[in-house]
């Protein structure tokens, strides 16, 4: 009952999935539990199989870290925008490291969400630890719908929509 109230259906979470997916999306029906023991090297970089390319967001990637995730961790790291590159797992073996990435540090308890094509990998670990981390993804069961404030003196022409680094 406290992970269904505290975790998965957090307020502050719920409240960006419903924003993205609509009020009626599918909540988790499974969870991938991720434990390692380090030091690691980095995984490989990939994306979630039934990947579905395009900008469309039907679906959500959703992580939990249940203890601290730090930069010497492991923490799981993200290329932004990379939902917009069409590619296969087996062709992105050979990638290194990126610009532009972000990792998903922070305290016991957070929460991310991605576009479920998001390129992915588990950093480096370089410490005596384990990493834990719960994933699973949410589904959008209707079409969108506008449902949002209106802002009628934002002129969109305007609008700088450069590359946005997550919080």
């Amino acid at each position: 009952d406290w992970f269904l109230e505290h975790v998965m259906r957090n307020p502050e979470a719920a409240g960006a999935m419903r924003s993205l997916l609509g009020p009626n999306y599918r909540e988790p029906e499974w969870l991938a539990w991720f434990s390692g023991e380090a030091p690691e090297p980095a995984g490989q970089w990939h994306i979630d199989g039934c990947s579905k390319w395009g900008p469309q967001v039907r679906t959500l990637k959703w992580y939990y870290i249940p203890s601290e995730a730090t930069e010497d961790t492991g923490p799981t790291v993200f290329v932004s925008g990379s939902h917009l590159a069409f590619n296969q797992v087996r062709f992105m073996a050979h990638y290194d490291s990126f610009r532009g990435t972000y990792k998903a540090i922070g305290p016991a308890g957070s929460i991310y969400l991605t576009h479920y094509s998001i390129w992915h990998r588990r950093a480096k670990c370089r410490v005596q630890d384990i990493r834990y981390m719960l994933t699973s993804s949410v589904n959008r069961t209707a079409p969108p719908t506008r449902d949002w404030i209106r802002e009628p003196d934002l002129d969109i022409g305007a609008v700088e929509f450069g590359r946005l680094e997550p919080r």
